[in-house]
């Protein structure tokens, strides 16, 4: 397993503001790449929409899909193990991602290939390198809610987090 990007938790509040940002429609599919935990599927789910999550971790694609099931959402949310590059993402009405810089540099090739007429990407603090985002929006969070983490320079210790929507118009 070859890791892109240290798990950082999205917390439900950002997860359901990246959701919204999207302005998704009943039954469309949501693909978040880099899934984690699961809290952005799982909030997906919740509106109605099917999640797929794409996550290199067994063990996080274990708990998240647990998680999924006790919720009773596992009819609307799907965990897949694999490679966030090595997904297709062509069925796919919105996507997500809280990647590092890193990561978000790697992945851009692809979703310019990739991304089709009406398709939305919606990132959390981390930008697709140098495209200009059609949206921004800030999200205050108590500093209170943010995680300590080993990965810190990933989740900056700020009650502000920043989330970006990118469409195919933007990518072109």
């Amino acid at each position: 397993m070859s890791v892109l990007s240290p798990c950082c938790p999205t917390s439900s509040k950002v997860a359901r503001k990246m959701i919204e940002l999207a302005e998704p429609k009943p039954g469309e599919v949501l693909y978040d790449l880099g899934s984690g935990d699961g809290v952005i599927l799982i909030e997906a789910a919740k509106k109605e929409l099917y999640a797929v999550g794409i996550e290199l971790n067994e063990d996080l694609v274990k708990e998240s899909r647990k998680r999924i099931k006790k919720l009773g959402l596992d009819h609307l949310a799907l965990v897949y193990i694999g490679s966030l590059l090595d997904c297709d993402l062509s069925k796919a009405d919105i996507i997500t991602s809280y990647l590092s810089p890193l990561a978000m540099r790697l992945l851009k090739p692809k979703l310019i290939s990739e991304i089709k007429d009406g398709q939305r990407i919606v990132v959390h603090d981390f930008t697709i390198p140098d495209i200009e985002p059609e949206r921004k929006k800030t999200i205050i969070t108590p500093l209170s809610l943010l995680q300590p983490s080993p990965t810190y320079w990933l989740a900056p210790q700020s009650p502000f987090r920043r989330i970006a929507l990118y469409t195919a118009e933007n990518l072109r």
